[in-house]
């Protein structure tokens, strides 16, 4: 895993957003972002729908550390961990 998403995921302390977020009837279609993490201890899952709905509609701190997280996975997907790996010289 790229240590951007690590160090997102520790900095924004994902694991204690666990639970879901959002209306999954908000929006049409809708938008689902599904994260699960897993620790040395547990299993964490953070469901949120309508994401850019609820940061309109809520606009909290922790709607904002979700977002944040959400965009560094997305960014690392979108670059491909292998690619992403590679950049920093890793192998």
């Amino acid at each position: 895993m790229p240590k951007e998403v690590i160090d997102s995921i520790e900095q924004e302390a994902a694991d204690a957003l666990e639970g879901e977020w959002g209306n999954p009837k908000a929006g049409d279609p809708n938008q689902v972002d599904l994260i699960d993490l897993e620790t040395d201890a547990d299993m964490v899952s953070i469901d949120v729908f309508n994401r850019a709905i609820l940061l309109i509609q809520e606009d909290s701190e922790d709607i904002q550390r979700i977002h944040r997280v959400c965009g560094v996975l997305e960014s690392a997907a979108f670059a491909g961990w292998d690619q992403s790996a590679r950049q920093r010289g890793e192998s």
